[in-house]
């Protein structure tokens, strides 16, 4: 049996926005680990989009509700998105501060409107 990887977060956008998009990695981190590194963050369902200034969480954020510690999130600028109700996919790959360290990888999706 597989496991789901996607991020419970699903933002909406707008058609020809740009957006700070938060991923959360909290609930699949060890207790007290964090998040070390971005190790990419790639666009899986189509080549629209530009993906800039992936990075670990500076600061505690809240996410879909949710109460996030820092280093436990990745934000990056999304921009690109050109088609309405289209759900775009991106996947986020990132290593821990365990030792040895961890490598975790997140489906990260959002919601696309016309404006």
């Amino acid at each position: 049996m597989s496991k789901d990887i996607t991020a419970p977060e699903i933002p909406t956008a707008v058609v020809g926005e740009s957006f700070l998009a938060s991923c959360s990695f909290a609930e699949v981190l060890d207790s007290g680990e964090t998040l070390a590194s971005v190790v990419s963050a790639t666009e899986k369902t189509t080549s629209d989009l530009t993906i800039a200034s992936a990075a670990v969480s500076a600061a505690a954020l809240t996410i879909s509700c949710q109460s996030v510690d820092i280093g436990e999130a990745v934000q990056m600028l999304i921009s690109g998105h050109l088609v309405a109700n289209s759900p775009y996919t991106v996947t986020v790959t990132v290593t821990t501060s365990s030792t040895p360290a961890q490598t975790r990888i997140r489906n990260f999706q959002f919601e696309v409107v016309a404006p």
